[in-house]
């Protein structure tokens, strides 16, 4: 079972990937799609956290728009990059 900032880095790369990928927000089906992730109030709860530590925000007009605010884009782009490497590593040691 992961931890829950496990699963909150998860869903920041996962949201970050998908703006990146499709120029829209994802909604919070595909998140935990994305994110295997069991239950939509699971995602719920820890889209709340993300947003309360400042690395997610609500557009004002539509709900449902999960944006990843400046910080939370470098958080996200800096883990993919640590997780990338660790990949790397373990697959150059094999």
């Amino acid at each position: 079972m992961r931890s829950e900032g496990a699963v909150q880095i998860d869903i920041l790369i996962a949201v970050k990937n998908y703006i990146d990928k499709y120029k829209l927000h994802p909604t919070i089906m595909e998140i935990q799609q994305l994110t295997n992730i069991k239950s939509t109030s699971a995602v719920v709860h820890n889209l709340r956290k993300l947003q309360n530590l400042g690395f997610l925000k609500k557009e004002k007009t539509f709900s449902i728009y999960i944006c990843l605010s400046k910080k939370g884009y470098e958080i996200a782009k800096a883990y993919e990059i640590i997780r990338n490497d660790r990949l790397y590593l373990q697959k150059s040691s094999k």
